[in-house]
C-alpha cells in the first residue's frame, strides 16, 4: 500500500567556504523547530571511518511536533564540500509528515526511509525536487502494514521487544550495543526500531525518538539509539535475546502482559492491531498501557468463550461496560459478541433474559442491524414469536428503538422481496409489537418507493381469505402520493373509488413497475365496484399489455379471463369501453360476444369500436385483429352462415371501414350471397370490387353437393372454384351436405380424384385439408366409419395418405380471396390442412 502525502522539509547545514555556524540554510519547516529536531537526532560527532561504528549516513526519527503525532526524519550525511578552513560539511535533511493532517496509517521508520529515498534528495541539493519557493513537498509513503512487524517481533522474540517497549513507557533512554562495538547494519537497526514501536499503544509513540547511532558524550540522547557504550541509559545487548528487565511495576506489568496473551493463542497481529487503534496520547504512560492490555485480555477471553460455543452473557456485559461497542478491538469481535447475544436471546434459554438486558443496555445502529437481520429470517421462516421476541428487546432500550427495529426489518423485506417474507411482514403489521406503529408513513413509504415489494404487498392483501386489508392500508397509502404519476395510485382508485389527480400516466407507470398490476387492478375495482374509476386509468396501459402478451399462451389466457370478468360485472358499461374490451378480447384469442349481439352494435359502439381499431397502441396488433375478429365472424362447418350473420358482417366492417380487412370478408359474403340467391344484403358500392365472379359456379356445386352428385362430378366443380380463387373454408361448408356416413367410399374417390392429378398442387393441397378435417372430427360423425373403412382399404389409402403428407409439407398455401397477402392469421383464410389438425383444439380453447 502507498499513499501521497504532504510532507514539510528543512536543509540544515553552511555554505560552502563559509566560516560560520551551522544553521537552517532553507525549508518549508518553521527554522526553530528544524534546528530542534536536528540538534535532538544529531548527536555526536560523525566517525571519519567509512565503515566505523558511527560512520554517516545517520538517521534519526520522532513521533511528534508539539505533542501532535508525526513522523519525523533526520539524515546525516558527508557531502562533497568544505568550509573556510577544509573541513568537511556535514548536512542534514529534515523531512516532516503530520499524522493528524495526513491521516496517515502507522507508518513505520523504514517506511519513512523509503520515502526520502524515492523523492530523489541528493545529497549535493540545496532542496528536493518540486520545492520551489520553499513550498512543501508531496512524499510518495508506503506503509508496509503490520505484517512486516509481526516478521520481525518473531525474529528477534516477543519477549525480548515487549520488554524494550516497556522500557520506552517507563520513560527509559534505551542504549543498544553489541559485541565488539559492532552494531547491525543501518537497516536491521531501524527495523528494531519499528519493532518496538510496533508493540507500543500508537498514541505512545509521540514520545519516542531513536536514532541508529548517538555518542556517549552527547548531551542530548534520544528515547532509542545505537551507541558504542552506555552512560546512563538501560543498557540492552542486540546480540543476545535475554529479555531486558523493565524499572516499574507498570513496566513488568505491560511485558508480562503482551507476553502471556501471545502465550495464550492471540494473534501477535491482532495484538498489533489493537496497540495501533489506541491513539490517546495518555496511552503513553506504562500504567495506562498496561490496563488497556488487560482489558484486551479480558475482551479475548470472553471471545475465545463465545467462539468456542460456551459464552457467558454476564461476562460480555462486563467488557462492554467498561469499553463499550467501540472500544472492542475489532469489526470481527463485535460482530461475535452481537450475534452471541442474540442467539442467546433466540434460545429461551435461562440466559436469555440476561442476553436481552444486555443488548437493550447496550443498543447501537449495529446492534440494530444484527437484530434487524435476524427477524427478516425468522420472519421468511414463519416464526412470528420469535421475532416478537425481537422486538421486546428493542422495546427494552426505548419505544424509539423498536420504531426503529421495525424500519429496519421493513428496508430488508423491500430490498429483497420475497412473498414469504412479504406475507410474514404484513402479519407482523396486522397484530403490531409493542411499542411500534404499524401506520408510520415513513414505513409505507418504503413499499411506495420499491413497486416490487408493494406488489407483493397488494397481492397479499388482495387476497380473498385476508379480509378487507386492503382499504386501511391503501388509505394510508394515498397520503403518502404526490402530485407526480406513481404506480401505486391505480391500486388506489381501484380500492378506494377516488380519482383526484389520477391519469393515464399512472396507469403508464403501473404498466413500467409493474406489469401484472394491470389484471389485479383489474380485478379489485370488479369486486368492489369502482370499474368506472379504475378503468380509465389504466385503459392505454391495459391496451399495451395485452398486445404484449398476446403471443404469451398463459398470460394471453389470464388476461383475458380478466378481461371477461370486468365485461360481466361491469353493470351499464359505456360504449367506448366496451369496445376497447371487445377489441382486446381479439388480440387475445377469446371471444368478443358483444359483436354477436344484433342488440349491443348500436352507432356509439359501432363508432368507439372503429376509434380503438385505428388507435396507435393496437396498431401493432392489427393482423392479430383482423384474424380474431373473422375467425369470430365468419362461418365455418359447425357454424353455417346466415342472413343475420352475414348483415351483422357488413355493418361490423362498415364501421371499422379498414381497407385490409374487406378483401377478406367479401369472400364470405360471396359464399353466402351464393347459397342464398334469394337474400339481400345492404352493401355498399365499397363492396363491388371485393364480390367474387364464381357466385354461379358455387351455387351449381351447391346444387351437386346437396344432390347426393358423384365424387367425379364434385371433384370438377371444386377444381374450377379453386382455380378462381374461392375460400378453401366455404368450400368445406359446402361440402356439409354430402359428407355424412355411408359415403365412405364415394368420399375415398373423392379425396383420390383430388389428390392424384398431375399438375393440380392446388386441389391436391385441398384434398389434404379435407382428408385432415375429416379425420380430427371438423365433420362429426363421418369419422366413426370412415377411419375403419380407411384401414380396410389397405396400401392404396395408406399410400394416397402419406402422398397427401407429403403435400401438406410442401404445398403452397390454400387458395382463398386474396388473404394470404394480407397476413390475416398468418394461414390465409385460415384453412390449411397443419390448421384444420389443429382446428378442433384451438376451437376449444376459444370457447367456441
Amino acid at each position: 500500500m502507498e499513499k501521497t502525502v504532504t510532507a514539510g522539509w528543512a536543509l540544515y547545514s553552511k555554505q560552502p567556504g563559509a566560516s560560520g555556524e551551522y544553521g537552517v540554510l532553507g525549508g518549508s519547516l518553521d527554522h526553530a523547530v528544524a534546528e530542534h529536531y536536528v540538534k535532538q537526532l544529531r548527536n555526536g560527532q560523525p566517525d571519519r571511518r567509512p565503515d566505523g561504528p558511527g560512520s554517516l549516513p545517520w538517521l534519526g526519527f520522532a513521533g511528534g511536533v508539539d505533542g501532535r503525532p508525526a513522523h519525523v526524519l533526520v539524515e546525516t550525511a558527508w557531502t562533497d564540500d568544505v568550509d573556510a578552513v577544509g573541513r568537511p560539511i556535514v548536512s542534514s535533511r529534515v523531512l516532516v509528515v503530520d499524522e493528524g493532517v495526513d491521516e496517515t496509517a502507522a507508518a513505520s521508520y523504514t517506511d519513512l526511509v523509503a520515502a526520502l529515498r524515492q523523492l530523489g534528495w541528493k545529497r549535493s541539493d540545496p532542496a528536493p525536487p518540486g520545492s520551489g519557493d520553499g513550498r512543501p513537498v508531496r512524499l510518495r509513503l508506503p506503509i508496509t502494514g503490520p505484517s512486516a512487524a509481526v516478521a520481525l517481533i518473531e525474529r528477534l522474540t516477543l519477549e525480548w521487544v515487549a520488554g524494550v517497549a516497556a522500557l520506552v513507557l517507563e520513560g527509559q533512554r534505551v542504549a543498544f550495543t553489541a559485541a565488539a562495538g559492532k552494531p547491525p547494519k543501518v537497516a536491521e537497526r531501524i527495523a528494531i526500531f519499528d519493532a518496538v514501536n510496533a508493540l507500543l499503544p500508537r498514541g505512545a509513540r509521540v514520545g519516542v525518538s531513536a536514532s541508529t547511532w548517538a555518542s556517549h558524550q552527547a548531551k542530548s540522547q534520544p528515547g532509542m539509539a545505537f551507541v558504542e557504550r552506555a552512560t546512563g541509559q538501560v543498557e540492552v545487548r542486540v546480540d543476545e535475546r535475554t529479555p531486558p528487565q523493565p524499572q516499574t511495576s507498570a513496566g513488568r506489568s505491560y511485558a508480562r502482559l503482551l507476553a502471556r496473551m501471545a502465550a495464550t493463542g492471540l494473534p501477535i497481529g491482532r495484538l498489533l492491531l489493537h496497540l495501533d487503534s489506541q491513539r490517546d496520547p495518555l496511552a503513553g504512560s506504562a500504567a495506562a498501557a498496561a490496563a488497556n492490555l488487560e482489558q484486551l485480555a479480558q475482551e479475548s477471553a470472553v471471545l475465545a468463550q463465545v467462539r468456542a460455543g460456551h459464552g457467558e452473557p454476564d461476562r460480555v456485559r462486563q467488557v462492554l461496560q467498561r469499553a463499550g461497542w467501540d472500544g472492542l478491538e475489532s469489526g470481527a469481535a463485535r460482530r461475535d459478541l452481537r450475534r452471541f447475544l442474540v442467539r442467546t436471546v433466540l434460545a429461551g434459554k435461562p440466559a436469555s433474559a440476561g442476553a436481552g438486558q444486555v443488548l437493550a443496555a447496550h443498543w447501537t445502529d449495529e446492534v440494530a442491524d444484527e437484530v434487524a437481520d435476524h427477524a427478516t429470517t425468522l420472519l421468511s421462516a414463519r416464526q412470528p414469536g420469535a421475532v416478537r421476541t425481537l422486538f421486546e428487546v428493542a422495546a427494552g432500550s426505548g419505544a424509539a428503538a423498536a420504531q426503529d427495529l421495525l424500519h429496519r426489518v421493513a428496508g430488508r423485506v423491500t430490498a429483497r422481496p420475497e412473498e414469504s417474507g412479504v406475507r410474514a411482514f404484513i402479519d407482523l403489521l396486522t397484530e403490531a409489537p409493542a411499542a411500534t406503529d404499524p401506520g408510520d408513513p415513513v414505513l409505507h413509504r418504503r413499499f411506495l418507493a420499491r413497486p416490487a415489494a408493494g406488489a407483493k404487498m397488494i397481492g397479499v392483501l388482495a387476497e380473498p381469505s385476508g379480509g378487507d386489508r386492503l382499504l386501511p392500508v391503501l388509505a394510508l397509502w394515498q397520503a403518502q402520493l404526490s402530485a407526480e404519476p406513481h404506480w401505486a395510485r391505480p391500486v388506489v382508485v381501484a380500492v378506494l373509488g377516488l380519482t383526484r389527480g389520477a391519469t393515464e400516466r399512472d396507469g403508464d407507470e403501473l404498466l413500467r413497475h409493474w406489469p401484472d398490476g394491470i389484471s389485479v387492478v383489474l380485478a379489485i375495482a370488479a369486486g368492489r365496484g369502482t370499474l368506472p374509476a379504475a378503468f380509465p386509468i389504466v385503459r392505454r396501459a391495459l391496451t399495451i399489455r395485452a398486445v404484449d402478451v398476446a403471443a404469451d399462451d398463459g398470460r394471453r389466457a389470464a388476461l383475458a379471463h380478466t378481461l371477461v370478468v370486468v365485461r360481466d360485472r361491469w353493470h351499464h358499461i359505456e360504449a367506448p369501453h366496451l369496445a376497447r374490451i371487445d377489441l382486446l378480447l381479439l388480440v387475445l384469442g377469446a371471444r368478443a360476444t358483444t359483436l354477436l349481439a344484433e342488440e349491443e352494435l348500436r352507432p356509439e359502439y359501432l363508432a368507439a369500436l372503429r376509434d380503438g381499431w385505428r388507435s396507435e397502441e393496437l396498431r401493432p396488433a392489427a393482423d392479430r385483429l383482423r384474424a380474431g375478429l373473422v375467425d369470430l365472424l365468419a362461418p365455418r362447418p359447425d357454424r353455417p352462415s346466415t342472413a343475420g350473420g352475414a348483415g351483422r358482417m357488413v355493418r361490423i366492417v362498415d364501421a371499422i371501414d379498414d381497407p385490409d380487412l374487406r378483401p377478406v370478408v367479401g369472400g364470405f359474403l360471396s359464399v353466402f350471397l351464393a347459397r342464398h340467391p334469394g337474400e339481400r344484403l345492404k352493401l355498399g358500392p365499397q363492396w363491388d370490387p371485393f364480390l367474387a365472379s364464381w357466385i354461379e359456379e358455387y351455387r351449381a356445386l351447391a346444387d351437386l353437393s346437396r344432390g347426393g352428385a358423384s365424387a367425379e362430378a364434385l371433384a370438377v366443380g371444386l377444381r374450377g372454384l379453386l382455380a378462381a380463387r374461392a375460400p378453401a373454408d366455404s368450400l368445406f361448408e359446402l361440402l356439409v351436405p354430402w359428407l355424412v356416413p355411408g359415403r365412405e367410399f364415394a368420399v375415398v374417390d373423392l379425396l383420390t380424384r383430388l389428390c392424384v392429378e398431375p399438375g393440380r398442387e392446388k386441389t391436391a393441397a385441398f384434398a389434404g385439408a379435407l382428408f385432415d378435417a375429416i379425420v380430427t372430427g371438423q365433420f362429426r360423425g363421418l369419422e366413426v366409419t370412415f377411419l375403419p373403412y380407411l384401414d380396410a382399404f389397405g396400401p392404396v389409402v395408406a399410400g394416397m395418405h402419406a402422398r397427401m403428407v407429403r403435400m401438406l409439407d410442401d404445398a403452397a398455401p390454400m387458395p382463398e380471396a386474396s388473404t394470404s397477402d394480407k397476413g390475416i392469421g398468418g394461414t390465409g383464410d385460415g384453412v390449411s390442412a397443419k390448421r384444420r389438425g389443429a382446428g378442433a383444439a384451438e376451437s376449444a380453447e376459444s370457447g367456441r
